[in-house]
């Protein structure tokens, strides 16, 4: 009986060590999502001094505008930033992060344009982010601080992307062609190619589920397959309803390709996949309790 009862003690012992850890683990997770993000402008007063530190440990007080171009080629000076109780970089200090953290979200070295989403960016493109800020600013060493710092610089490459994106990606005014042979300064040809297919994929997505939804109401009764209407959807974004008359394919044996096209058919088969997700988000809204 004894040994019945220890036994129990160590599995509550063990079951209130594991739920302290638990609720510890959710704590930090609301506080770390309950930080507010960083702004993209902070005030400072004009004729205020930031403390600066170069490789010998020497300090320095720097007045007047510090252009982004002394930031970069620092050599090897650290601007000291100060935060308030919400991590929050202020004052002078802050103001020079925050614009150098707006800079580097438009290098192609450390946030290429090409990336579909900022969580698919590879690992080291933020590694390097981060080693660029510690190069020159002096922060607090902790996870939470370089966290925000990143979205702050995800924030910035978002805005960026969909600036390009309203200013370049005229699809009914120049063709695709005209388009991709004419990146903007600053952005390479093999990034500008890869982010402008990317967003006439998206386009084409959005103009066959259009179609598809249309021809949906135009065949009620059901006398058209799912898979009949999606053909006829494609071929009216891939051909204007029109089946070529010199099919784009490899010779014999090309089953869909010599129908539409090699390149059509490549690009039917990348947006078969977002159809089917569509087709049943459509279907569970529909018959939504």
């Amino acid at each position: 009986m004894q040994d019945d009862h220890t036994a129990n003690k160590d599995k509550g012992k063990h079951a209130c060590g594991g739920a302290a850890k638990e609720k510890s683990k959710i704590f930090k997770l609301r506080r770390r999502a309950s930080l507010p993000k960083w702004l993209g402008a902070i005030e400072y007063d004009d004729k205020e001094e930031v403390l600066t530190i170069d490789t010998d440990g020497k300090k320095r007080l720097v007045s007047g505008p510090i252009p982004q171009i002394e930031v970069w080629n620092n050599n090897g000076v650290k601007y000291v930033v100060h935060f308030n109780d919400f991590c929050q970089p202020i004052r002078k200090g802050g103001h020079i992060l925050v614009q150098f953290l707006g800079s580097i979200a438009k290098e192609e070295r450390f946030c290429p344009l090409s990336e579909k989403t900022w969580r698919k960016l590879d690992a080291s493109f933020k590694r390097d982010i981060s080693k660029a800020i510690r190069d020159r600013f002096v922060i607090p060493d902790e996870e939470k601080y370089y966290t925000q710092a990143l979205q702050r610089v995800d924030k910035v490459w978002r805005n960026y992307k969909h600036d390009h994106k309203k200013r370049y990606f005229k699809p009914d005014e120049k063709s695709i062609t005209e388009i991709v042979d004419n990146p903007p300064n600053g952005v390479s040809k093999s990034n500008w190619v890869n982010l402008v297919n990317y967003w006439n994929l998206e386009r084409g997505k959005e103009d066959v589920k259009a179609k598809v939804e249309s021809l949906r109401l135009a065949y009620p009764d059901g006398s058209k397959s799912r898979i009949e209407i999606e053909n006829e959807a494609f071929e009216a974004k891939l051909y204007g309803g029109q089946i070529p008359e010199k099919p784009q394919g490899f010779g014999f044996g090309v089953q869909s390709g010599d129908i539409y096209g090699v390149r059509g058919a490549l690009e039917k088969k990348g947006l078969e996949k977002e159809l089917e997700l569509w087709n049943w988000a459509t279907c569970h809204r529909r018959y939504q309790v």
